[in-house]
């Protein structure tokens, strides 16, 4: 795979992937979740489970509009809640240069069921968490650079 260029596709996503804000509403408080930083207050509030924030929004990067948008979560969250406990969850840009992504904060999930999701609604990536670790950039598709930053992995 070749690394693509600064200004590319996948860079710009990535770059605003990792400077993204991931809010979460658990036991009716909100909590930020950034990429690359450990969140011990969302590790007690699971209980030390893993996690995974996932949208249905915009697939791939690409802008849909809201009522398409409205739908895809819906969708998300009635899959969400088979999966086990779920939490709200609201993918921000600092810059507010893209709208705001509702999703899911899933709880005591395992990677398969995250990965089926982003795969069915197309998304670029979602942001996984362990007790004590970290939060992590998964990324899907191909195009991403060969390097990348610690904290993020390919799921490809």
């Amino acid at each position: 795979m070749s690394q693509p260029a600064v200004d590319s596709p996948q860079h710009r996503l990535l770059h605003a992937f990792m400077l993204a804000e991931y809010a979460v509403i658990v036991d009716g408080r909100e909590g930020i979740v950034r990429v690359s930083r450990s969140h011990r207050w969302l590790d007690r509030a699971l209980g030390g489970q893993p996690w995974a924030i996932v949208t249905a929004c915009n697939p791939a990067g690409r802008r849909l509009p809201p009522a398409d948008n409205t739908v895809r979560h819906r969708q998300l969250t009635d899959l969400a809640r088979a999966l086990g406990p779920c939490h709200r969850a609201c993918n921000r840009d600092p810059a507010g240069d893209w709208p705001d992504e509702p999703g899911v904060l899933l709880a005591r999930i395992r990677i398969e069921p995250v990965d089926a999701l982003a795969r069915r609604f197309e998304q670029a990536a979602v942001v996984t968490g362990r007790a004590g670790q970290p939060a992590c950039l998964r990324l899907y598709g191909d195009g991403w650079p060969d390097a990348l930053p610690a904290c993020v992995e390919s799921a490809d």
